[in-house]
């Protein structure tokens, strides 16, 4: 029996992209990526899901990692993508994330997102890199900005300061960036926050330990 119609090389060359275009097609549309591990740290967690069904309007993601980055940091951008790309199958397009440079101009500006970064709190790494005419300096800005409707919240990719990523750290960042990023878009999604007191007279602890707890903790998280 033949598979294919004829025996002419260009009818089964035909065929063949056919097919392979069809797969393509299929690819860009569905996202999945297998997950071997045994704590399953590839897979969208049921909270998270429900998190990103329920968005009412579109939430959008900036990620800094554009460029000619060390291998550690290409995993780290490949990494964060997939992850983004399951976001937005579960979010109905309700996610969307653009790969910028922090060295682009913001539309409409002078500035480039790196000042904006900078003034979130958004410390760079300074690398060396490799280039033709010989070594030059490079800041990388392993992060991310959440935008929903008219307020942004800054993701960190990476909170180390090494230029070098060792595979444990590495393992690390990848691990946190489900919970950073669900986080990040259930904090700048939700209208009313938490409301918790803290109360004090009976032998509970207070002083610079308390402050630090109050002032950087839960007054970021919750109406206290």
């Amino acid at each position: 029996m033949k598979i294919f119609p004829g025996n002419e090389p260009w009818v089964r060359l035909l065929v063949l992209f056919g097919i392979l275009a069809f797969i393509n097609s299929i690819a860009s549309v569905f996202h999945y990526r297998m997950d071997l591990t045994d704590e399953k740290r590839f897979t969208i967690s049921n909270p998270v899901k429900k998190i990103l069904k329920n968005l009412d309007d579109a939430v959008e993601i900036d990620v800094f990692l554009k460029g000619e980055l060390p291998s550690g940091f290409k995993k780290l951008t490949g990494t964060t993508l997939d992850l983004l790309n399951e976001f937005k199958d579960y979010a109905r397009g309700n996610v969307r994330y653009r790969l910028l440079s922090p060295d682009d101009l913001i539309p409409g500006s002078d500035r480039t997102y790196a000042d904006t970064l900078t003034s979130l709190g958004i410390i760079p790494i300074n690398l060396t890199v490799q280039v033709k005419q010989g070594e030059r300096s490079q800041y990388v800005y392993p992060a991310a900005m959440v935008h929903y409707r008219d307020r942004i919240i800054p993701v960190r990719l990476y909170s180390g300061t090494k230029t070098i990523i060792t595979p444990s750290e590495l393992n690390s960042a990848e691990a946190l960036l489900e919970y950073n990023f669900a986080d990040a878009i259930n904090k700048i999604t939700n209208n009313r926050r938490p409301l918790i007191a803290y109360s004090t007279g009976n032998g509970e602890p207070s002083g610079v330990s308390t402050y630090d707890l109050v002032e950087n903790v839960l007054r970021k998280n919750y109406d206290l």
